[in-house]
């Protein structure tokens, strides 16, 4: 889905053919660990079957847009949604293309897809001094973790995430599921058997 175009750029959700480009992209950047969830950076083959569910549509969490240039993938952003909020994740850009705004250019593109469909953006960053970000309107009370402050509004852009209220049922269906996986689980042979010795 295509979301921005202008001379010989294009701005679009990621298609198989990007695959290598964007593996190759996130094996040239040191990204680490996320500080809100602990979770370490994935590996490779992590990170490429995420994209894989992504693209065959089975995931409306998580999406990644990248930047073509001349028919090439050269960049891209990848971000998620809990709840009412926007997480953005890696950003990533080909190291000849760089300092070119194409980092700003996906970064603006996912602030309108957010403010399109009423999410507040966050995001986590480890430079210290980030001008960057505070031109784009984030703000942030300890220089890593940043809220975008910019202003929310309706525009022509597609919906490529869920609803809230489709979130919100599908939370709802898989804490169901656990709650009832947790009491069969409670209920097995083995907690019977366990049971006495408690």
């Amino acid at each position: 889905m295509v979301l921005y175009e202008k001379n010989n750029v294009i701005v679009r959700t990621i298609e198989e053919k990007d695959i290598p480009y964007v593996i190759k992209y996130f094996e040239e950047n040191s990204f680490n660990c996320d500080f809100e969830t602990g979770s370490l950076r994935p590996s490779t083959y992590q990170f490429e079957e995420i994209i894989r569910e992504i693209i065959s549509e089975e995931c409306k969490t998580e999406a990644v847009l990248v930047l073509e240039k001349d028919n090439i993938c050269i960049g891209y952003l990848s971000c998620y949604i809990s709840y009412s909020n926007m997480y953005l994740g890696h950003i990533a850009v080909k190291k000849e293309e760089r300092s070119k705004g194409y980092g700003k250019l996906l970064t603006l593109i996912a602030l309108k897809i957010a403010s399109n469909e009423n999410r507040d953006v966050f995001l986590t960053c480890y430079y210290r001094k980030n001008r960057y970000l505070r031109n784009l309107g984030f703000t942030s009370s300890d220089n890593i973790n940043y809220m975008w402050n910019g202003q929310k509004e309706k525009n022509d852009f597609p919906i490529i995430f869920m609803t809230n209220e489709e979130y919100e049922e599908m939370r709802e269906k898989e804490m169901k599921k656990e709650d009832e996986e947790w009491s069969n689980f409670l209920k097995s042979d083995l907690m019977m058997s366990l049971g006495k010795y408690l």
